[in-house]
């Protein structure tokens, strides 16, 4: 642990012992109050750091010619030094399902599963695999 990190370890063990002692008489109303204006006050001071990291950052943006930290954004986005996150793929219902084995399932895109080649090598047609409400769907 480097010095940093032990000193405040450090602190926070004699905030406790502070807390202890100044709320050792105070009932389980008044120690939560005190605790939702704690995390009050931490709201607030985390948006500070935010806001100056925020600040720091376009500061810097500016200098480098850029009009704004989005504009920055896009600008490093569009030459791929960062990648944008992505969007949720949307869940693919199952179109095809295996009568002898339920686990076997297919949604219809990519490369026929081993089961439905199987199957189509036999003989049998794809449409017989249809989940039955695809299979109403196509009638």
């Amino acid at each position: 642990m480097s010095k940093e990190a032990t000193q405040i370890a450090q602190d926070n063990t004699d905030l406790t012992e502070q807390f202890k002692e100044l709320l050792k008489d105070r009932d389980v109303n008044d120690i939560e109050s005190v605790i939702k204006n704690l995390n009050m006050m931490a709201d607030v001071k985390r948006k500070e750091d935010y806001l100056a990291i925020y600040n720091e950052f376009e500061e810097r943006v500016i200098a480098l010619g850029f009009g704004s930290l989005p504009d920055f954004l896009v600008a490093i986005e569009a030459q791929g030094l960062v990648k944008t996150a992505r969007k949720e793929r949307k869940k693919v219902d199952v179109r095809y399902i295996d009568p002898e084995n339920q686990n076997n399932t297919w949604t219809g895109r990519g490369k026929k599963p081993i089961w439905i080649q199987d199957y189509l090598s036999k003989g049998r047609e794809l449409e017989e695999f249809l989940v039955p409400a695809e299979k109403e769907d196509q009638e």
